[in-house]
């Protein structure tokens, strides 16, 4: 369980941890990132070309994985809403499994 306090509480504390990414300043640091790899010459220092494309690299997983938790957060939001509507024990069960 990721969460010990009700799940409606929970949820903020995990949207929160955007501020602990700081998605604005990875994602400018991405863009930069790109831009200096579509400049003419990128190539020409190989080694400096890769710790570029490698530092990006680490930066777009990071990216990645904080969105891929974000969704899966909306998800398990509706599955919950779902479930104080209408229980449904075969729901109940995958929204735990989660």
């Amino acid at each position: 369980m990721l969460c010990a306090t009700p799940w409606p509480l929970c949820g903020p504390k995990l949207i929160n941890l955007g501020g602990h990414f700081d998605l604005d300043a990875l994602n400018e640091r991405i863009t930069e990132n790109e831009g200096r790899m579509a400049e003419p010459g990128f190539w020409d220092d190989s080694d400096a070309a890769q710790k570029v494309i490698d530092n990006n690299n680490a930066l777009k997983e990071k990216h990645d994985r904080f969105y891929a938790l974000e969704n899966e957060l909306e998800d398990l939001e509706a599955g919950f809403e779902l479930l104080q509507d209408e229980p449904d024990k075969d729901l109940q069960q995958e929204e735990e499994a989660k």
